[in-house]
């Protein structure tokens, strides 16, 4: 039996007026209510929403069935995507992890 082994890769994350442009791997994502500073160029995570996991991250989000409830979630905030690449590596069975 192959063996795997199992990487995340952090890809950045999104805005919900982005989302179109999330990349085509599969992963992990999360969705939070956060509050952009343009000046500052950080986030302030209110709270964590959402996390799932896809094999298209930009084709599950972008047509989530989710999305109306989490926007009613949201306070004068923007709701973002935190994507996290999956990546997938086969190792020999008994090989040395490094």
């Amino acid at each position: 039996m192959a063996h795997q082994e199992f990487h995340l890769s952090f890809e950045g994350y999104w805005r919900d007026v982005d989302i179109n442009g999330l990349p085509n791997v599969s992963g992990i994502y999360c969705v939070y209510c956060c509050t952009y500073n343009n000046e500052k160029k950080n986030l302030s995570i209110r709270e964590l929403i959402y996390i799932g996991e896809a094999k298209d991250l930009n084709d599950r989000i972008s047509k989530h069935e989710k999305w109306e409830d989490w926007k009613k979630r949201l306070k004068g905030e923007s709701a973002f995507v935190l994507v996290m690449q999956l990546l997938i590596v086969p190792t020999e069975k008994g090989a040395k992890q490094q």
